[in-house]
C-alpha cells in the first residue's frame, strides 16, 4: 500500500526558556488583527507531511479562528464546505469562507485531493484573486513519502494524545511499494515546478518555506522561530510570534524508530534514498 494524501503534522513540544532568553512576548490584541475582522487574504498551500496543520495552529493562537484547516477535507467541520463545492461550486465556498475567516489551510497532492476530477479545483485555489500564498514543500522527499505512508496505514493523522501515539507505536505495519516511492519521487519535483510556474504566470503573491526550515532538529531553534515569524510577516500579522508560550519548539514528529517498523524500510533506504530528495537514516 503507498497512499499520498493527507497525513499528520509535527506537533509542538517544550522549549527551555534559557533558549528562548531575549524573545518577548507580545499581546495578541496588538497584532492588527481586530476581533471580527474577516476577508480571506491568504493560503497555506501544502503537500501533506509539511507542515501545515503546526502552521495554521501557529497562526489562530496569536489570533484565534483567523485560519480555516483543512475546509476541503471531507472529515472536518461535518463535510460542510464539500457540501457548498457539490451544490454551489467552489467559487460560493470561497465566499463563505470569506467572510469567516483571514486564511485557509489547503493540503493537495498531485492527483486533485481532496477533490475529485484532477487538478482544477486546486488550479483555481493556488491562484485565486488577491490571496497570499504561502506554498510549502519538504526538501527530503523520501521521509515525506514514508511519514505519509505511515499515518494513511494506521490511520493517524495527527498524534497529539497518548493514545494515538500509543496506536502509532503499536501498529503492525505492512511493507511499502518501492516502485510508487519511486515514482512518486520522480514527479514530485515536476509537480512543484508546475505549482510554482502557475504562481508565476498568475502574478500571484507567494512565498515558498520548506518544512526543515520549520521543523528539521539540525535547524537551530532560533532559526526555526524566525522562520515562523517570517511567515507571519508575509500574511500581515505585523508582530512577531509569541515565542514563549504561543509557539513552542517545532519539532519532528515521524520518528526513525517509526520508519524501522516498516518490514521492507532497508530496501526503501538503499532503492529511494539520493542526496538530492533525502534519506530516511541520514541527513
Amino acid at each position: 500500500m503507498l497512499n499520498d494524501s493527507h497525513a499528520s503534522e509535527p506537533r509542538f513540544t517544550g522549549v527551555l526558556e534559557s533558549e528562548i532568553k531575549g524573545v518577548k512576548a507580545v499581546d495578541s490584541d496588538k497584532l492588527g488583527f481586530e476581533n471580527g475582522s474577516r476577508g480571506l487574504t491568504y493560503v497555506i498551500y501544502s503537500l501533506p507531511r509539511c507542515g501545515s496543520t503546526s502552521l495554521a495552529q501557529a497562526l489562530n493562537r496569536i489570533c484565534p479562528a483567523s485560519c480555516v484547516i483543512e475546509p476541503f477535507n471531507g472529515n472536518n467541520y461535518g463535510g460542510r464546505y464539500v457540501n457548498i463545492v457539490r451544490e454551489q461550486g467552489l467559487n460560493a465556498a470561497m465566499d463563505i469562507l470569506s467572510e469567516e475567516a483571514t486564511g485557509i489551510k489547503h493540503v493537495w497532492n498531485k492527483y486533485g485531493w481532496p477533490f475529485a476530477g484532477g487538478m482544477g479545483a486546486n488550479d483555481s485555489i493556488l491562484t485565486w484573486p488577491k490571496v497570499k500564498i504561502v506554498l510549502l514543500t519538504r526538501r527530503n522527499v523520501l521521509r515525506r513519502i514514508i511519514s505519509n505512508e505511515i499515518a494513511a496505514q494506521c490511520r493517524v493523522y495527527q498524534p497529539t494524545t497518548p493514545s494515538k501515539i500509543a496506536v502509532r507505536m503499536e501498529y503492525v505495519f505492512s511493507p511499502v511499494d518501492i516502485s510508487k516511492v519511486k515514482a512518486i519521487i520522480s514527479d514530485e519535483a515536476k509537480v512543484l515546478d508546475n505549482r510554482r510556474a502557475r504562481l508565476v504566470a498568475a502574478k500571484q503573491e507567494w512565498i515558498e518555506v520548506h518544512y526543515e526550515s520549520l521543523y528539521a532538529n539540525s535547524e537551530p531553534i532560533r532559526s526555526r522561530l524566525d522562520c515562523f515569524s517570517e511567515i507571519a510577516r508575509f500574511l500581515g500579522y505585523p508582530k512577531p510570534l509569541v515565542f514563549d508560550d504561543i509557539i513552542q519548539q517545532p519539532t519532528e514528529c515521524t520518528s526513525e524508530m517509526l520508519y524501522r517498523k516498516i518490514p521492507n524500510i532497508g530496501d526503501v533506504e538503499r532503492e529511494c534514498g539520493a542526496v538530492e530528495t533525502g534519506f530516511l537514516f541520514r541527513s
